[in-house]
């Protein structure tokens, strides 16, 4: 059935096969985020815009949910007579975001009026920055980690059972490759690397970029208000959208009511917007993944797109690969400018995508539609199907069946469907925002911004530091990035564990046993951790001195591991002793006196002579069963490994 998907190659580039040529998908991101400010971009009201129409509702983190309307100043709402105030904490986030994804900040920077009308928007205008943005330039760049870690749209890089198009590619599509197959290149040149060079270099080179998808431009903006449609279904119809938002045709409720929630008007954005450079959906998750990370390190914004601070409209095209036979098995070397029509597709904007699931999805089915419309128009050997000699103008429509315009995705039928025609910029009437000066910053201001105290590690360089100083391999530093804050607090505790304890053999004690029992308790690192004594006495906490002293005295033999296990649970219930001194009061000090070893050892020898006589006749597993009868008689507090050594000279002696 056609089009088919070929499988993604190593740098991420799907080839689409028709019926009379290969195809491949040009793809554009537009991102906007939400900025974490105190204050809205305009206005002195709270950036707190999660709302719900139910007073008791909670956020995932336990956190009371705003009220509708609630942070709304006047010139939100767009009162006559009512000037915007320019937020200087915006500019100071948009210049981190512009340094820490590689773009030049901009001296000079001017405002814009973007002219449409929806109810989400009071002032009938947005106020942006399309001709002086902010900034421009700069890239996200993906590695081989990235793709093992971020391939897969679900959370752990696996690939989604959606993402394979069912489990034998039923759909007609060809399911798309593992995680383990997608990888496989790289997982070779790792191996080859270790042997050559050493672990640590193969971890290196995961991180070495494969491709750049380059940033044209970044800029400040208004967010618009949240639409709920209909109030037979309320929360079915939520507005995530930049410019309003139309119900899904298969949603199901009344929709001829439309509720305006005012609380994220005004809120301060930046919208970073890509040059068509990925080939593909996967390619496309990958990029927002690492995004997010990237952003979400700089701490300039909580890129949950979930709670909508994170939203994303996709560009979609597609352009014929020249001069490939259908019969080469081999990846195709092919390059074509991407703002040539010739043979190829109008641009289509995706919009109302509040998942990377339905992001995945939506280019799928936009692309197959591009490609199925464009070769209907096109008879076998035909080698173009372009009804326009141009080869400049990107959005000249190519076939009666495809326009330029913008669509949504219906995820119960697994197609997109048409929202409204796009709009080129002059039906948008720009004009300059004359409310708002122009904004002029100095090199000092830029410089003193993006110093090391206002721009934190980012994620590559931080893998890398982390690699090379620790020695840790990239999973290990994956686990210990994963919750915000955690890097810090594990070096912490390296620095006082004060022995040369490897740093990995520390790691577990924070990855498994702290996570582990923090998710038992449902909490989170940010929760329980206290950086000094400073702290109210009553609160929960975990310091790093404390979880350095089960770390040192479980390697200085003092306790056991499981006792450490036991003293962390009680550290993490308000007990502000260390391990030692918990240890001492609860009686759970490590017995190492051999003698009192060696004489439990014989005693449980004597009391069961069947399983001695089955450990000499080979079943030598039993060693490890008498060596919990030792530890279980010394009520824990034995070391086993000591009683291992002792157990099996005791058995040598009465064979």
């Amino acid at each position: 059935m056609y089009p088919r998907f070929h499988p993604v190659t190593p740098n991420l580039t799907q080839v689409v096969q028709g019926r009379h040529r290969l195809w491949a998908p040009v793809i554009g991101l537009e991102l906007h985020c939400q900025l974490k400010t105190q204050h809205k971009l305009f206005s002195p009201e709270s950036q707190a815009v999660q709302s719900t129409t139910t007073p008791s509702a909670s956020d995932l983190s336990g956190q009371p949910l705003t009220s509708p309307n609630r942070h709304v100043s006047l010139r939100d709402a767009a009162f006559p007579g009512t000037i915007p105030r320019l937020n200087p904490e915006c500019l100071q986030r948009a210049v981190q975001v512009i340094h820490a994804l590689g773009g030049q900040v901009q001296l000079t920077s001017r405002f814009d009026r973007k002219h449409y009308f929806y109810p989400d928007l009071p002032q009938g205008y947005q106020i942006t920055q399309r001709s002086h943005p902010i900034g421009r330039g700069g890239s996200v760049a993906w590695s081989r980690w990235d793709v093992m870690a971020h391939g897969g749209a679900g959370t752990g890089g696996e690939t989604a059972e959606w993402e394979r198009g069912g489990r034998d590619g039923a759909d007609g599509q060809d399911p798309a490759p593992t995680r383990e197959a997608q990888t496989t290149a790289a997982v070779e040149s790792i191996a080859r690397s270790a042997v050559s060079n050493g672990p640590q270099a193969a971890a290196l080179d995961l991180l070495n970029p494969i491709h750049h998808v380059r940033i044209e431009q970044i800029q400040l903006e208004q967010d618009t208000a949240k639409s709920l449609h209909g109030l037979g279904d309320m929360m079915g119809g939520l507005s995530e959208g930049g410019e309003g938002s139309s119900p899904s045709p298969s949603a199901k409720g009344t929709t001829t009511t439309t509720l305006v929630d005012l609380n994220r008007a005004g809120v301060a954005l930046v919208e970073i917007v890509m040059a068509p450079d990925i080939r593909s959906a996967r390619e496309a998750v990958v990029v927002i993944r690492k995004l997010q990370s990237i952003l979400r390190a700089a701490g300039v914004s909580d890129v949950r797109m979930d709670e909508g601070s994170l939203r994303c409209d996709v560009n979609v095209s597609v352009r014929p690969i020249p001069e490939v036979s259908l019969t080469d098995e081999t990846s195709p070397d092919w390059t074509f400018s991407p703002t040539s029509t010739v043979g190829g597709s109008p641009r289509v904007e995706l919009k109302n995508l509040n998942s990377l699931k339905l992001i995945y999805l939506a280019i799928q089915a936009e692309v197959r539609r591009h490609v199925t419309a464009l070769e209907q128009q096109q008879q076998p050997g035909d080698r173009d199907v372009t009804t326009s000699s141009s080869t400049n103008n990107h959005d000249t429509a190519i076939s009666p069946t495809l326009t330029q315009e913008t669509r949504g995705f219906d995820p119960t039928t697994g197609e997109t469907f048409r929202l409204r025609s796009k709009e080129d910029a002059p039906d948008y009437r720009y004009m300059p925002e004359t409310d708002v000066p122009a904004v002029r910053l100095t090199p000092n201001y830029v410089a003193h911004i993006v110093g090391r105290h206002c721009v934190p590690e980012l994620p590559d360089d931080r893998r890398r530091r982390l690699v090379t100083t620790y020695g840790l391999g990239l999973p290990e530093c994956h686990a210990l990035m994963v919750e915000p804050g955690a890097v810090e607090f594990w070096e912490d505790v390296v620095a006082r564990v004060a022995r040369p304890v490897p740093a990995a053999k520390i790691l577990p004690w924070l990855t498994s046993e702290l996570y582990g029992q923090l998710k038992a308790r449902q909490r989170d690192l940010a929760s329980i951790v206290a950086p000094d004594e400073a702290d109210a006495p009553d609160a929960p906490r975990l310091t790093a001195a404390q979880l350095a002293s089960i770390v040192r005295t479980v390697d200085e033999g003092g306790i056991s591991g499981k006792v450490g296990k036991t003293v962390l649970a009680r550290m993490l219930d308000g007990d502000r002793r260390d391990a030692l001194a918990i240890a001492d009061a609860e009686g759970w000090r490590q017995v190492n006196d051999n003698d009192l070893v060696l004489r439990v050892c014989r005693e449980i020898v004597q009391r069961h002579p069947d399983e001695v006589a089955k450990f000499h006749a080979g079943k030598v597993r039993l060693l490890g069963w008498l060596v919990g009868q030792v530890v279980k008689e010394t009520k824990g507090k034995a070391n086993p490994s000591a009683v291992k050594a002792v157990m099996t000279q005791v058995l040598k002696s009465t064979n």
